[in-house]
């Protein structure tokens, strides 16, 4: 075998240490992923139980209850969410620095794959509170015969004023 194809074990442990890293934080952002997607479908659902059942002083019981596990999920994962972050914010200085010391851009190909999956996440995130924000046009659009058009209107404002929303550190 020749010299230049052997790897030494120095030089193993920056690339063994980035796949852990790496896998960690793709493990930890699939998770959350994964919770940001059963989150919305709880809201698809909602919007689909008040087209079928029709009873909007029900409705804004569920509704109550979407709201108080959004804002309890939202509080759980805060702290995870922080973490991201300041992951995403070393990694870019990293692999700044990494580029500036090294001029190789292709150093920059792994980060920047394992940071999309975190901004996706992010913007995964940030659609929970746009499709609460879109609830009450929804409801309001409905026309239901046996429903009467104040118990339509109370529903849409009892929506509007909830102000529900996937909440990190009381922030929207």
């Amino acid at each position: 075998i020749p010299q230049d194809h052997i790897v030494d074990a120095p030089s193993l442990f920056p690339v063994v240490s980035f796949a852990i890293a790496s896998g960690l934080l793709m493990a930890v952002t699939y998770s959350f992923l994964r919770i940001c997607l059963i989150l919305e479908i709880l809201i698809d659902d909602f919007a689909s139980s008040v087209v079928c059942i029709g009873d909007y002083r029900k409705a804004a019981e569920e509704w109550n209850v979407l709201q108080a596990l959004l804002r309890s999920s939202g509080a759980s994962v805060q702290y995870l969410f922080l973490v991201l972050q300041t992951t995403i914010a070393a990694a870019l200085m990293l692999s700044a620095v990494d580029l500036f010391h090294y001029s190789h851009p292709s150093a920059l190909v792994a980060p920047a794959i394992v940071l999309g999956g975190v901004v996706q996440l992010f913007l995964r995130a940030s659609t929970l509170t746009d499709s609460c924000e879109r609830m009450p046009s929804f409801v309001n659009s409905l026309s239901i015969e046996q429903i009467s058009h104040r118990d339509r209107m109370d529903l849409v404002e009892h929506i509007s004023y909830s102000r529900a929303g996937f909440f990190v550190f009381e922030i929207r």
